[in-house]
This record gives C-alpha cells, sequence and structure tokens, in this order.
C-alpha cells in the first residue's frame, strides 16, 4: 500500500511541474564574457535595406557595442509606432539582418521598450506585433550570426487594464531591464 501512494504521489507532484509554465528567458541566462573596447568597426552596407537606413546605422555604431559583448543592436524608427533593427560586429562590421524580422510595432498602449537587450547578454526581447501581425513578447537568443527564437508568448494588450496586466494571460509587467 505505501508503495502504491508514493508510485500515485510521485505521478502527481511529476504531472504538476509539467504542468507550470516555463519562466521568462532572463539576461543573466545568457551571459557573456568579455566586452570590445577598441574602435568599431565601420558598418558593412551591402544590403539594401541596410542601406536605406545607413545614417542611422552608422550613428548608433559610432556609440560602441551596447549588445552580446562585441556587437551593437543599431534601431531606428521605420514609421511612428515602428521600429527595425540591425546588429552589427563592432569587430569586423558585418551586419546581420534578421530575413523574416524586419519591424515591430508598437502594441496599443505599451509602456515597455519594444527592444530590450544589454552588453553582457546574448538575450534580445522584443515586444509588440512582428512584422505589424499579432503581438506579444518575444525572447531570441544571438548565436554569432543570426537569431535564434527561443519562447515566444503571443498575447492579447488590453489597453484598458493596468499597465502591470495589460498584457492578457499572465505576461503584462514583464519588464526585462
Amino acid at each position: 500500500m505505501k508503495t502504491f501512494t508514493l508510485l500515485i504521489s510521485f505521478i502527481l507532484c511529476t504531472g504538476l511541474a509539467a504542468a507550470r509554465p516555463k519562466a521568462f528567458p532572463r539576461f543573466e541566462d545568457f551571459a557573456v564574457t568579455g566586452k570590445f573596447t577598441g574602435q568599431p568597426a565601420p558598418p558593412k552596407l551591402t544590403q539594401p535595406r541596410a542601406r536605406r537606413y545607413r545614417s542611422e546605422i552608422r550613428d548608433r555604431v559610432s556609440n560602441g557595442p551596447n549588445f552580446a559583448g562585441h556587437y551593437t543592436l543599431a534601431y531606428w524608427s521605420c514609421s511612428p509606432g515602428c521600429v527595425a533593427f540591425a546588429v552589427v560586429d563592432a569587430r569586423t562590421g558585418r551586419l546581420y539582418l534578421h530575413p523574416t524580422l524586419k519591424r515591430i510595432n508598437v502594441a496599443g498602449d505599451q509602456d515597455e521598450d519594444v527592444l530590450q537587450f544589454r552588453l553582457d547578454s546574448r538575450l534580445l526581447i522584443v515586444a509588440g506585433a512582428r512584422n505589424g501581425k499579432g503581438s506579444g513578447r518575444y525572447f531570441y537568443e544571438w548565436t554569432g550570426r543570426w537569431l535564434r527564437l527561443i519562447r515566444a508568448y503571443d498575447c492579447k494588450f488590453d489597453i484598458e487594464a493596468p499597465p502591470a496586466t495589460r498584457c492578457v494571460g499572465n505576461l503584462g509587467g514583464l519588464m526585462a531591464r
């Protein structure tokens, strides 16, 4: 009887643990060591989309790395309520544009930054509507060559709700800074 009770308890506990939502990725989970301190290389503006925003990209790159140790996440406004970005290697000037994530639109009365990132982390958090569709918070890991989506929380923003609970589904108030 004890063995049966223990077995049932074990099954119930493991089932409850599996049902819990995964924690939000944290910047600390994607830490980088070493930071570039030299003069940033000029960005290589070989793609048409990058050349269109060359002034904004060059301006951001001139301030030095701000993302994943030796990269600059250069971002600019593509229209009211819209942000686009590129990742530029400060050592080589190589520029990376995401092939499908071309713009992020602010969702409703969003009160958090559309792009959240740190110099000491490979994690990029995108908050808003990707390419004008849907809305939510999307967690990407910078691999050194591309952004890999690691978690997506699609949600419907409720602009009538208080800011801490605005994203329906217990996602509101996620401030990743």
